[in-house]
């Protein structure tokens, strides 16, 4: 019989495979690359603005109306807003100083490499920890989730290997793989609060969007326009559809 941590594992098992093995399904750079990246860059943030952050938000409500004057970092629903900010401006923050210091020496290019895959695994290992403690539980908001943050490791990986290249193919990929696992089996053996929980998708949530957006920007065609819009609009109407 299979049980709910058999599927979890599982799954976060598919997530650790898709950064091991996406290299060699990416490695064309042509323009049908392109627009795939960019249409999975569509249907994880459909993802965070059509499922996340609306369960986000009741679970905030639910808070405050049972907090009874006990503290909480929760003062009113809109609170967690600030949180899915702050995801957004750290991955900024990490964006712009992987991009500055690209043309740096040796030995600090290793130091650029160590501090973005650090920051990552610790990502990915709150993507894993989440697979544990969904918003809403069953097999198919899981099966959402995980299909969501297996494309959205499509994206960042290609970023990775834009900017990284051999080093993150030798060891970067197998850092970020083991973190997902990491983070999945400290979510079985963990638990958290509701308030806590919607901290971490919130600023999941506002990290996601960064993480996509930067590389949706920099190279604007309606190609991968159209494809960013034909992920995200498939990927709402099933969500609005279940």
């Amino acid at each position: 019989m299979t049980t709910p941590a058999t599927i979890g594992f599982a799954f976060a098992l598919v997530l650790a495979v898709v950064h091991v093995a996406v290299g060699r399904i990416t490695a064309d750079g042509g323009p049908r690359r392109r627009e795939a990246l960019s249409f999975a860059g569509g249907t994880t943030v459909a993802y965070v603005f059509v499922l996340i952050l609306p369960e986000v938000n009741e679970a905030v409500l639910r808070v405050v109306e049972s907090q009874n004057g006990g503290w909480t970092f929760f003062e009113q629903d809109t609170d967690v807003y600030v949180v899915v900010l702050v995801g957004f401006l750290v991955f900024y923050g990490i964006h712009t100083f992987v991009t500055s210091t690209r043309t740096e020496p040796a030995e600090k290019s290793d130091f650029v490499f160590w501090t973005h895959v650090s920051s990552f695994a610790v990502y990915n290992a709150l993507i894993g920890y989440l697979l544990f403690h969904q918003e809403e539980s069953g097999l198919l908001s899981l099966l959402f989730y995980t299909v969501a943050m297996g494309l959205h490791f499509v994206v960042t990986d290609a970023g990775f290997r834009r900017n990284h290249g051999a080093v993150y193919h030798r060891l970067g990929r197998w850092i970020l793989a083991g973190s997902v696992l990491f983070g999945a089996i400290v979510g079985y053996a963990t638990a958290v609060n509701e308030a806590v929980l919607a901290l971490l998708f919130a600023f999941l949530s506002g990290s996601i969007v960064f993480n996509v957006i930067k590389e949706e920007l920099p190279d604007v065609e309606w190609e991968r326009f159209a494809s960013f819009l034909a992920g995200a609009a498939l990927y709402t109407g099933i969500l609005l559809a279940i």
